[in-house]
């Protein structure tokens, strides 16, 4: 089949590009809307999955049960750090180290 063989289908295209132009709203709705997607999928699935993040557990209660919790919680593998019974001086969130994974 020859290249101008069926004029109607280069009609009918020229037709709908020029609709198009005119209309402004379906030109976003076709080709903005899914470059967003595009972009914003791209964006949130591009970042690595976060492995190895400290985690530090609180006691402030120290009953029975919430003793009972942070054990049910707390990975065979997760390294324990032993409860403080003097209050040490207070520190920022950010001085604690990484190696953190659970203070009781």
């Amino acid at each position: 089949m020859m290249f101008g063989a069926n004029p109607g289908f280069w009609q009918v295209a020229r037709r709908e590009v020029q609709w198009l132009m005119r209309d402004r709203v379906a030109l976003i709705l076709i080709f903005g809307v899914p470059l967003f997607a595009f972009v914003v999928l791209t964006d949130v699935f591009s970042n690595p999955v976060i492995r190895g993040l400290g985690v530090a557990i609180v006691d402030a209660d120290r009953s029975d049960s919430s003793r009972a919790l942070i054990e049910l919680s707390i990975a065979p593998a997760i390294s324990r750090r032993p409860r403080v019974t003097s209050a040490p001086a207070r520190r920022s969130p950010r001085s604690i180290s990484r190696q953190t994974s659970s203070v009781i």
